[in-house]
């Protein structure tokens, strides 16, 4: 008896290879940041950088955050909302009062803050049900920190900043199309609506249509940030529409839920703002909104080739894990 000692070659058609029981749960879903000083944008996880975005935006999830006045880099948010109707206020012990939750300068009480759990079917803001996982919340629809106020003649943008996040698929330098999160505020909003709205007046979905995204440089004093420029430059493959659907509500129901309990061992990545994720500042942010320039649509290109797939979020994901002290910051 003769026993043979080739090794069968790999077939790369086979697939990765000890990634067998990788899902879409298990994947992490990088930012594509704005570094407002160099003007580029750059993945989180690859270090891919670019002065200009060539993507398929696959939605928009509406979301909060406010931070600190003097924010520092590794300053905690005060209060965020991870999907735009309840707020996590910050109320670690270990951070000064000046970085938590300002209360005194608030219209809330801390005894307001409490958990919330909503059913399924009984709120048309989340129709498959929300839970804040035990961790106490503010109601957004009632909080004076998301309204402008007046300074004089002078308009003050509210202290809450309202948040843009886009799932995207990005097209790199070798030509592949890559998956992220892409969060504009601030200066970003004014052009962010006029986007959206074009495609909402003609009721089609943003993956419909190829967007452009290139930086303007601006500045204040000293204070140098980027305004982002929208456009649509192409169509998309309609034989994509039905995956582009389903790869965006999987990625909104991620991001959308609470982050979990410090007891609970199972983990997953979280998709929240970070200290440096598209800050401009404030104080420049009604000057800038005026020189926004409203995106017009151009006439599409040559048709282009159906992105490769990315990574596909699973369509009801695992809740997102906190971080390593369990509270939502």
């Amino acid at each position: 008896m003769t026993v043979s000692t080739e090794v069968d070659q790999w077939n790369d058609d086979e697939g990765v290879v000890g990634l067998e029981d990788i899902d879409a749960g298990d994947l992490f879903i990088p930012r594509l940041q704005l570094k407002h000083k160099l003007g580029v944008f750059k993945d989180s996880l690859s270090g891919w950088e670019s002065e200009k975005l060539t993507c398929i935006m696959l939605g928009v999830v509406k979301q909060r955050i406010m931070w600190p006045d003097d924010q520092e880099d590794d300053a905690k948010p005060q209060c965020k909302s991870t999907e735009f109707s309840f707020g996590f206020p910050n109320m670690r012990e270990d951070l000064s009062v000046d970085k938590r939750f300002p209360w005194a300068e608030s219209n809330f009480s801390p005894s307001d803050a409490v958990p919330v759990e909503i059913g399924p079917r009984t709120d048309p803001a989340h129709p498959d049900g929300w839970s804040s996982n035990g961790f106490p919340v503010l109601a957004c629809s009632a909080c004076k920190f998301k309204d402008w106020s007046k300074n004089g003649s002078k308009s003050v943008p509210p202290p809450c900043t309202e948040q843009h996040t886009y799932p995207v698929l990005y097209l790199t330098d070798d030509e592949t199309w890559n998956i992220a999160l892409l969060t504009l505020q601030r200066t970003g909003i004014k052009p962010s609506k006029s986007y959206i709205s074009s495609f909402a007046g003609a009721k089609k979905p943003m993956f419909t249509a190829i967007t452009e995204i290139t930086l303007s440089q601006q500045s204040r004093g000293t204070v140098e940030y980027c305004v982002p420029n929208l456009k649509r430059v192409g169509d998309t493959d309609p034989s994509q529409w039905g995956e582009y659907a389903e790869r965006f509500r999987g990625i909104r129901t991620l991001i959308r839920q609470a982050p979990r309990r410090a007891d609970d061992d199972t983990e997953a990545e979280i998709a929240v703002p970070s200290a440096n994720v598209n800050t401009a500042p404030a104080a420049a942010a009604p000057a800038a909104q005026e020189a926004v320039s409203t995106p017009a649509p151009t006439p599409p290109p040559t048709p282009t080739p159906a992105p490769t797939p990315a990574p596909t979020p699973a369509p009801t994901p695992p809740p997102a894990a906190p971080d390593d002290d369990g509270l939502p910051f």
